[in-house]
């Protein structure tokens, strides 16, 4: 009943990878190279959305709800919205500012850097829909209710699919940036709408404010669980790092087998 879900929607997420890599390969070989140095962070930001950062307040509103105790539902709700948004913002800010210096490190250079920054451009201003849509699906996942996110998931996959392939066709790289960040957009608005319903069993109190401290346990517990993410980042920002130095098929096949 719980795993299951959980089980489909990682694969079904997978598929997104996948699907974006197939319209990227009618580019050439550049716009499959390019991404490669990026898809790692978008990895991290899945991993800290959805698995360290946002499994923290999932665990949370199910402590809320054990406990039945709506204020500290609100309160978790509340918490995960504010995390989200900052969290987006700030690793945002970070790799919009360090994003060429980090993927010439990497071995990006010429067509490739610029492949990579295209996509890295769209993706890092619009990854708070990604953090949004993986942390209020955890919140609906701690609750119990499996069969929300997983459909949620499906429409964003679904619709990635019906809008890359034009997309990519018509912006090039910066097309395959856009399909994933107006994909999760859209998903993250469905999960928002179905959030604030009174039907969701979840519907969060505003009269129930934030308590600082209570905010700050939930971030300190998070990068505490983000570190395991960060290692595993890392180890492939290294493989990525050997890869472009074998030239640039390897990168680029190396970066098909990532996804």
């Amino acid at each position: 009943r719980f795993a299951s879900p959980t089980l489909l929607g990682a694969i079904i997420q997978s598929s997104v990878g996948i699907v974006e890599g197939i319209a990227m390969g009618g580019l050439g070989i550049e716009a499959l190279a390019g991404p490669a140095l990026i898809y790692p962070l978008v990895i991290l930001t899945q991993m800290f959305s959805s698995g360290a950062i946002g499994g923290t307040t999932s665990g949370a509103m199910a402590r809320a709800i054990g406990a039945n105790d709506p204020k500290q539902m609100s309160q978790v709700i509340h918490a995960t919205l504010v995390i989200a948004i900052s969290n987006a913002i700030l690793m945002g800010s970070i790799l919009l500012f360090i994003g060429p210096s980090l993927f010439s490190l990497l071995g990006g250079n010429g067509t490739v850097l610029e492949q990579a920054l295209a996509y890295g451009d769209i993706f890092f201003v619009g990854m708070i829909s990604m953090w949004l849509f993986n942390m209020i699906a955890g919140l609906f996942r701690g609750s119990g209710q499996m069969f929300i996110p997983l459909l949620a998931l499906g429409t964003v996959s679904v619709l990635h699919a019906l809008i890359c392939f034009p997309l990519v066709e018509e912006y090039g790289i910066r097309g395959a940036a856009m399909a994933l960040v107006f994909a999760y957009s859209i998903g993250s608005i469905l999960l928002i709408t179905r959030l604030f319903q009174s039907s969701s069993g979840i519907k969060p109190d505003r009269h129930h404010g934030l308590p600082i401290n209570f905010l700050l346990t939930l971030y300190k517990k998070g990068l505490m669980a983000a570190s395991n993410p960060v290692l595993t980042i890392s180890t492939s920002l290294l493989i990525t790092s050997f890869a472009s130095q074998l030239g640039l098929h390897v990168l680029a096949g190396y970066g098909i087998v990532v996804r």
